[in-house]
């Protein structure tokens, strides 16, 4: 059985630990353990048969949303799952009120700037040298 929930707080080491060799495991790590001691921050896990297999964190503060992480076990990559998350995002913004979300992501990251645009984000701004190896593009999506 799959499901998407929020995470847990005893979670945290569990979920860094599941993805620190898929991703920039310190800007995760930093993600999770900075966001779970802020009120405007949630994180959500898409678990199956007991196992997290993917997690989402973001920020609802206000009118606005922020995506500031999205990740998904390597061996199921391009299953659904992102999907499945960004969905559970998405509603959870609109139920909220939000009227605005942003993110950033790595100018190199292809499959992250398909999904996001797949969901109707649209690339705003170039933030030169953000990443050691290259840009981070922002991107917007206005909230109906």
């Amino acid at each position: 059985m799959e499901v998407i929930r929020e995470a847990k707080l005893e979670e945290l080491e569990t979920i860094y630990e599941l993805f620190k060799n898929n991703i920039d495991h310190f800007n995760f790590m930093k993600n999770l353990f900075i966001k779970s001691d802020n009120p405007f921050s949630r994180i959500a896990v898409y678990q199956k048969d007991n196992k997290i297999l993917g997690a989402i964190i973001y920020s609802i503060i206000y009118e606005r949303a922020e995506l500031d992480q999205i990740a998904v076990t390597k061996s199921i990559i391009r299953h659904g799952i992102g999907g499945k998350l960004m969905e559970y995002f998405l509603e959870d913004v609109k139920k909220s009120g939000c009227e605005e979300i942003s993110l950033e992501v790595f100018e190199k990251n292809k499959p992250a700037i398909k999904l996001y645009k797949k969901y109707d984000f649209k690339e705003v701004a170039i933030r030169e040298k953000y990443y050691p190896d290259g840009n981070g593009l922002l991107m917007v999506k206005k909230v109906k």
